[in-house]
């Protein structure tokens, strides 16, 4: 029995959103599958409104099949707010940006399949940075629209193709306005 005290190794039983394991942000945790039917929980907290990305780190798997399955829930943990699929040959995933308001949120991972999963021990990081300007989900409709104001930045990111963005701001005076919007360069003609 090889045995190595750490306290960011994930502590079975870790199976079900009741028994996750609570971790830290910006804090790197490892974990294994221990057979195809395993399952991880993890469960964090942002202390404020902000954005957040999960890192998904493993040793190389000479393949292209997907390994594991990460999930990432609201606080009920069962509403998914979004999924991503680890390859072998990928050693390291990171997300998109996801803006959050401060609460508790739960990350599942799993195999991909009861054949297609890997006992390699992977590291999970949530990156969790605090801002006011950053958007909130869940903004895709008009009637959860983030309240932005004038004349101030606020960055946003689209998680997946049928993930909108609302804002709503106010006007008070019959004045033109104009709506500026960045983004980092793409090397495409296509419309994004």
């Amino acid at each position: 029995v090889n045995h190595q005290a750490s306290a960011y190794y994930e502590k079975e039983f870790n199976d079900s959103p009741t028994k996750a394991n609570a971790i830290k942000t910006n804090t790197s945790y490892y974990g294994s599958i221990m057979y195809g039917s395993d399952s991880d929980w993890y469960k964090f907290t942002t202390p404020s409104n902000g954005k957040i990305t999960l890192t998904f780190d493993h040793d190389v798997i000479s393949s292209t099949y997907s390994y594991w399955e990460v999930y990432l829930y609201k606080s009920d943990g069962v509403t998914e707010i979004r999924s991503w699929n680890i390859y072998g040959n990928d050693i390291t995933t990171s997300t998109c940006e996801i803006g959050l308001p401060a609460g508790t949120y739960y990350v599942e991972v799993k195999g991909e399949s009861s054949y297609d999963y890997s006992t390699k021990t992977y590291t999970l990081k949530v990156n969790y940075q605090a801002s006011a300007y950053y958007e909130k989900e869940f903004n895709d409709s008009p009637s959860t629209a983030n309240t932005i104001k004038t004349n101030t930045s606020y960055y946003g990111s689209i998680m997946y193709s049928g993930d909108p963005d609302w804002y709503v701001f106010e006007v008070k005076n019959k004045e033109k306005f104009v709506v500026d919007f960045l983004h980092e360069i793409y090397n495409s003609s296509s419309k994004y």
